[in-house]
């Protein structure tokens, strides 16, 4: 068991709107992360990460100029999913828990997309794009751009098993968050699907029983 990862607990899918929070971290290790659930991935790489556990959670945040934007990532696990049989099914499902944005008039939707994985047959790929007019740190802006993007993976061998990776950038209209993008599609792909190796730490899921 790694130490400073403690726990990932059970949490079934997280809304959009609540995946970019600020967090207080310690530096992100640069370990590659093992699940005994079977799934393992890589922290955030680059510069300035910070990392915060919890008992559902890994929270990732980098350092940046608030005014400016702000980046996070999560990974988190789960070993109740509910039998969701084929790929466009999980897309469905996928879309139903995390394309939700409410109805106080905060966002306002602008793009969208769910497809399988082309990786991966029992992954699903999220991207969702949304103006966000009471953000923190809106500034004198009327609105922040938020995206969020994501890659939703159930367990091949143990389809109640399932782990979602994800992470937000929102930032001021006109800035180009293309490196930043970059560094967040690394940490989608580094995620694997396997057991760990004979000898790695690996991440207890400590889940409490299915309820369905």
């Amino acid at each position: 068991m790694i130490a400073r990862l403690s726990v990932i607990g059970m949490l079934l899918v997280v809304s959009s709107a609540a995946l970019a929070q600020p967090v207080q971290a310690a530096p992100a290790s640069k370990a590659r992360v093992h699940s005994s659930l079977g799934f393992s991935f890589l922290p955030p790489r680059g510069p300035a990460w910070s990392e915060e556990l919890d008992r559902t959670l890994v929270r990732y945040s980098k350092t940046t100029d608030p005014k400016e934007v702000t980046f996070f990532a999560q990974a988190l696990q789960l070993n109740c999913m509910p039998s969701v049989p084929g790929k466009y099914a999980l897309v469905a499902f996928v879309r139903e828990k995390k394309d939700q944005w409410g109805d106080d008039g905060r966002f306002k939707p602008l793009s969208s997309s769910f497809v399988p994985d082309p990786a991966l047959a029992t992954c699903v790929r999220y991207r969702m794009s949304v103006r966000d007019h009471d953000a923190r740190n809106l500034g004198r802006h009327p609105f922040l751009l938020l995206h969020v993007v994501g890659r939703y993976c159930t367990h091949p061998q143990h389809p109640r098993n399932a782990v979602d990776l994800a992470y937000s950038i929102r930032h001021v209209p006109g800035y180009d968050a293309g490196p930043l993008e970059a560094e967040g599609k690394a940490f989608l792909d580094s995620l694997v699907l396997g057991q760990p190796p004979a000898g790695a730490g690996v991440m207890e899921a400590d889940t409490p029983p299915c309820e369905f």
